[in-house]
């Protein structure tokens, strides 16, 4: 239905003086929550006539907004638009004084009407003419069919007669007028994209661990008032698609020069849930761990100690090492082996602890208690102690490399389990077995101290003395904390599948070195040790570990043993299965097969042609020129069975030569095996390959 429409004089006319009173432009207040660290608002405390305006904008006609934000440089178009209205002539508008005025002043909301509404009395729009001030008419014969109109001449559309009947408007407000959008149960919280919700305790901690917000000093409470240049401010910034709209308003420097300018003001005042100043930093970290922090107990035997003796020499320092050999009974003692060699003490007598295991030897009650008797010699600025026994070679530079991981002030237990499943089932895997050597913190050792003898005599029936080591830190609540380079080595055989493809770990110690082959044949066990210690002075941290790649032209599988051996063998196979120690060791208890070692095996060959062909290191220097390690690795000759396979068989090769560049931080790095490539030597006879760190990218591609 059209309706007549009165004209402005009329509707000012019609008006009732009650009716006409203007809403006044005040200002609300609200509380900013203010992160100072990120300079931004997180949110806004707002009472309900502040978020009762907010929710109002949502109806400002869009002229009212143009007229608004006329001096802002925005809207530009619609301001254009806006100018059109204003200029365009009146004998174009077909009611030019109603069109104009309904186009740039439309009616406001007469439910908003007589609440405060933030803006100027100029860019308020007019009220609509009151309900109860206007006349409807209906149909006296239709009453069953909703039709009204304010104009009594108008024909009823269902019968067509005249609509005269008058009817009577009822205002259902009771007369008590509109009393806004939202409650004032509760305060309201603003967020600074103008996102509204209830406040509470509970949602305000939320937003803070929301903004991340770590540290409550660096929040502000400050109150605002929100007037008519901060409303023109939010009306800019929502045009603008701001997300930051509270903290455009309220903290950018021109926001804040345009306020100084007007009647609203802020004030700061103490953010009530302030936590107390942070705490001072803490203090640095010690100096790193190096080797005369560390005291050595090595237990040994005067029946071995003439063999055993030289497996010591090839890894201690007498002139920065410090340790002690505890013995059973004396020994003669060269001048040469007491310059080259640790102090020899002898244990004390052990005879009245009780000893019960049928099996094994009361030795172990007095290996058990070198770490008591080595702390006992009082020694000072002493952070660990590191037990082992007289057949442990340790690479001692990667034994520092992994104390530095840890800190030495707190009680640590560091060692690793057996490689044999059965070993670690009778005694356990929470153990570290001596012969592997373990590490011990010395504040660990100080407490040890004070209760192992009482300790070990409540366990008479165990076997050794590493799982009475065990006992006793399980009474003090210690964990074993595993690293696998420690290695106790309970095999026989060779340990070429276990050096082959070692762990992606250092390697800090060797173990059982009489009861297993030299790591390079046709040499005597301390010389070949002597030459793997060649290389580990040119790299240790990367001594035995593994790289993988493959010469794709004459479809050969290489793996690197770095500093030790060179396997070639025909045909592909996966990284996955070439990382898999090969069976050419077995097992402690011989009995057992491969299912009983406690990591997973694979056989040398699964067929015949895949016998690897092995190239043992035989000499190896640090070329300064190219600042490379040169390790030349030579042809070990071995029967091989008869292959079909026509791929060109490796022992047309005499020598592999790998290059390397040092890298002593490599286990500062996450742990990963480097990468070596193929390239070109000139010579049939000669394998030329580089390993280093890997690329970006750069990956064992099959």
């Amino acid at each position: 239905m059209e309706k007549s429409t009165p004209s402005a004089a009329a509707m000012e006319k019609s008006t009732p003086s009650s009716a006409m009173a203007k809403p006044t432009s005040v200002s609300v207040n609200m509380k900013l929550m203010i992160d100072n660290k990120s300079k931004r608002v997180l949110f806004a405390e707002a009472s309900k006539d502040c978020v009762d305006f907010l929710f109002y904008m949502l109806s400002l006609p869009l002229a009212n907004v143009v007229s608004l934000l006329k001096d802002q440089k925005i809207l530009r178009s619609l301001q254009r638009l806006h100018d059109s209205i204003v200029d365009l002539d009146d004998s174009y508008f077909q009611l030019p004084e109603l069109n104009r005025a309904a186009l740039l002043n439309p009616p406001m909301s007469e439910r908003y009407r007589g609440r405060v509404t933030l803006l100027p009395e100029d860019a308020l729009p007019p009220p609509p003419p009151p309900l109860s001030q206007r006349n409807f008419y209906r149909c006296y014969r239709c009453t069953s069919i909703s039709y009204f109109t304010d104009n009594p001449q108008e024909k009823c559309p269902n019968c067509g007669r005249v609509m005269a009947t008058t009817i009577l408007y009822i205002n259902r407000s009771g007369g008590g007028g509109f009393v806004g959008y939202v409650k004032e149960v509760v305060s309201y919280m603003v967020m600074d994209n103008l996102a509204v919700e209830p406040m509470s305790p509970i949602s305000c901690i939320a937003l803070l661990n929301r903004f991340d917000v770590k540290n409550v000093g660096f929040l502000e409470e400050r109150v605002v008032q929100l007037g008519i240049n901060e409303v023109i401010g939010v009306l800019r910034a929502t045009m603008q698609q701001s997300e930051a709209v509270l903290t455009e308003v309220f903290l950018k420097d021109n926001n804040k020069k345009k306020r100084s300018c007007t009647r609203s003001s802020t004030e700061t005042v103490t953010y009530q849930w302030r936590n107390p100043p942070p705490p001072p930093p803490p203090p640095p970290p010690p100096p790193r761990t190096h080797l005369n922090h560390i005291v050595f107990g090595i237990a040994g035997s005067a029946n071995l100690w003439e063999t055993r003796k030289e497996y010591i020499k090839l890894w201690w320092r007498p002139a920065e090492a410090r340790g002690v050999v505890w013995l059973d009974t004396n020994v003669t003692v060269s001048d040469e082996d007491r310059a080259s060699l640790p102090e020899i003490r002898i244990s004390e007598d052990t005879s009245d602890f009780p000893y019960s295991h049928p099996q094994g030897s009361r030795a172990a009650l007095r290996i058990s208690r070198v770490v008591s008797e080595t702390v006992r010699l009082g020694l000072s600025d002493v952070r660990w102690i590191v037990m082992g026994d007289d057949d442990t070679v340790l690479v001692v530079d990667n034994l520092i490399r992994i104390l530095n991981k840890y800190d030495h002030t707190q009680y640590y237990y560091i060692g690793s389990s057996s490689e044999s499943h059965i070993q670690n089932i009778f005694f356990s895997y929470a153990m570290a077995y001596g012969g592997g050597g373990f590490a011990i913190s010395y504040p660990l050792a100080v407490e040890l101290e004070k209760m192992q003898d009482d300790c070990i005599r409540r366990y008479p029936g165990l076997y050794g003395s590493d799982d009475r080591i065990q006992a006793c830190m399980a009474e003090l609540g210690v964990p074993l904390t595993k690293e696998v380079g420690f290695h106790q080595y309970d095999v026989y055989g060779n340990l070429l599948g276990l050096l082959g493809a070692h762990p992606v770990a250092p390697l800090v110690s060797l173990h059982h070195l009489d009861v297993v082959d030299p790591v390079f044949p046709g040499m005597s066990r301390v010389e070949a040790l002597r030459r793997l210690f060649e290389s580990a002075e040119h790299d240790s941290g990367s001594i035995v570990q593994q790289s993988i790649c493959y010469d794709k032209k004459r479809n050969w599988s290489i793996t690197i043993s770095w500093g030790y051996v060179v396997q070639i063998i025909k045909g592909v196979m996966s990284p996955r299965e070439l990382e898999m120690p090969t069976r050419t060791f077995l097992n402690w208890y011989k009995r057992a097969d491969y299912t009983a070692y406690a990591f997973n095996t694979r056989p040398v060959a699964r067929q015949p042609c895949q016998k690897p062909y092995m190239f043992y290191l035989s000499s190896i220097k640090y070329d300064e020129e190219s600042d490379q390690i040169m390790g030349i690795y030579t042809f070990h000759r071995d029967s091989y069975p008869y292959c079909r396979w026509k791929a060109a068989p490796p022992d047309q090769i005499k020598s592999v030569i790998v290059m390397k560049r040092p890298d002593p931080n490599r286990w500062k790095r996450s742990p990963r095996r480097d990468c070596c490539r193929v390239l070109p030597s000139g010579k049939e006879s000669i394998l030329l390959l580089s390993v280093d760190e890997c690329k970006d990218g750069e990956i064992s591609a099959l």
